[in-house]
C-alpha cells in the first residue's frame, strides 16, 4: 500500500483531458504541443480552457500568467503547481498527510516556422529534475516529428499516473524515455509510432529499449476508438502488452473512457526462476457527467488480474466516485473516494480518499 501512496503522491505534471471527446476533440495536438498530450499548451488550447473547460472566464484569462504578460509569439510558456491531501485506511494501517507534489514551468519556443523546442524543468516531490524535453519538426500540417525524453505513445494519455493502466505498464512517475517518434494527424484517423532508445539514467524504466506505436479512428462527432502497442526488453525483463482503448461522449455533456490490456513478460535469462514468465490483464474505465460548466463527477473503475495459471500478478481492484471542478482558467479542484484491494499488501478491501488542488500558468 505504501507504493501506491507514493505513486500518487508523485503523479505527473502532464496536464491533459481526454474527456475533451466530448466536445468533439479527439486529439492531443489540438490543445497541446505534444502529440500525445500533456505538457504546455498551444494557443488554441488555452481558447477552449475559457470556452467550456471553465466555470467562468474572461476573454484572456487563460494566458500565461492570467494575460498580465504578453510572450512573444514564438514562446509558449506553461507550468503546474499541484498539493496532494490523502487519507488512506487499509484495513492494517491508516494514515493522513497533505504533500506538496510539484512547482515546474514548461517553455515551447519555436525558433523556426517548424521547429520547437521544449523543455520542462521542476521539483518533484522535493527532488529538481528535468523530466521532459525535446525537439519537434513540423513538417506538413499532418505530418511531424520529435526526438528526446518523454513517454512513447501508449493508450489514453491521462494525467492520473496511479491508474493501473499507467503504472502497471510502465507509464508512471519517472519512467520517462529517450524515444524518437514519428505521428500523422488527419481529421480522421491518427498514427504515432516511437523507437525507444532507453533511459538516459540508471533505473529509467529499467533503460528498456523497444518501439511503439499507437493508432486510432475517429467516428462520428465525439468517438475515438484505437489500439496500442509496445514491445521493451531491458536488463531484466523483455514485455509486450497490447489493446483497445475508447473515448466517447454520449453527450456534449457527459462521456465514458475505457482501456483494456494484455501484458507478457519474460525475464531475459530464460534460467532465471526469480522472475518467471507470467501475463496480466488490466483495464481503466471512467463514466463522467457536467453537472454545470468546468464541475464534473464521475465514477470510475480499474482491474488487474494474472492471465492463465501463473499468478505472478496479484489481484487488485480500484473504484468509486470523484468530482473536478476547474473554477477559473489555471484552478483545479480534483477529489476522488476509492474503495481498493490490493492482494499485495491485503486481501480486504480498504478506504482512499485524496484531493488535489492544482494551479497551472
Amino acid at each position: 500500500m505504501r507504493l501506491l501512496i507514493l505513486s500518487i503522491l508523485f503523479s505527473s505534471s502532464a496536464w491533459s483531458f481526454p474527456e475533451t471527446v466530448r466536445r468533439g476533440y479527439f486529439s492531443c495536438a489540438t490543445c497541446h504541443v505534444s502529440v500525445t498530450g500533456g505538457g504546455v499548451l498551444n494557443e488554441y488550447g488555452r481558447r477552449l480552457e475559457e470556452e467550456f473547460m471553465a466555470t467562468w472566464a474572461r476573454e484572456g484569462e487563460a494566458d500565461f500568467l492570467h494575460g498580465s504578460v504578453k510572450l512573444p509569439e514564438s514562446l509558449n510558456v506553461g507550468g503546474d503547481v499541484r498539493f496532494l491531501s490523502i487519507k488512506n485506511d487499509n484495513q492494517i494501517t491508516e494514515t493522513q498527510t497533505g504533500f506538496p507534489m510539484q512547482a515546474d514551468i514548461e517553455l515551447a519556443w519555436t525558433p523556426l516556422e517548424k521547429l520547437t523546442i521544449v523543455g520542462a524543468f521542476g521539483a518533484y516531490s522535493g527532488q529538481s529534475s528535468s523530466r521532459r524535453y525535446y525537439l519537434r519538426y513540423q513538417f506538413t500540417d499532418n505530418w511531424q516529428a520529435r526526438a528526446g525524453r518523454f513517454y512513447p505513445a501508449f493508450g489514453l494519455a491521462n494525467p492520473d499516473h496511479s491508474l493501473l493502466s499507467r503504472r502497471l505498464l510502465g507509464f508512471d512517475e519517472h519512467q520517462e524515455n529517450m524515444n524518437v517518434e514519428a505521428a500523422y494527424t488527419s481529421e480522421t484517423f491518427e498514427v504515432v509510432a516511437d523507437v525507444i532508445a532507453g533511459g538516459e539514467e540508471e533505473g529509467d524504466q529499467e533503460r528498456e529499449q523497444g518501439y511503439s506505436t499507437r493508432a486510432s479512428t475517429f467516428i462520428g462527432k465525439r468517438t475515438s476508438l484505437g489500439l496500442s502497442y509496445i514491445h521493451g526488453k531491458g536488463p531484466v525483463w523483455e514485455r509486450d502488452a497490447f489493446g483497445p482503448f475508447l473515448m466517447m461522449g454520449f453527450t456534449p455533456n457527459s462521456y465514458i473512457l475505457s482501456e483494456i490490456y494484455y501484458q507478457n513478460k519474460k525475464p531475459v535469462e530464460s534460467d532465471d526462476l526469480s522472475t518467471p514468465e507470467h501475463a496480466a490483464l488490466i483495464t481503466s474505465s471512467k463514466v463522467g457527467y457536467d453537472i454545470f460548466q468546468g464541475f464534473q463527477v464521475f465514477a470510475s473503475f480499474e482491474s488487474a488480474d494474472s492471465s492463465g495459471d501463473k499468478e505472478y500478478v496479484r489481484r487488485q481492484r480500484v473504484y468509486g466516485p470523484g468530482i473536478q471542478w476547474i473554477p477559473r482558467p489555471h484552478f483545479e479542484l480534483y477529489g476522488r473516494l476509492d474503495r481498493r484491494l490490493d492482494e499485495n499488501y491485503s486481501k480486504d478491501y480498504g478506504y482512499q480518499a485524496l484531493l488535489v488542488s492544482h494551479y497551472w500558468f
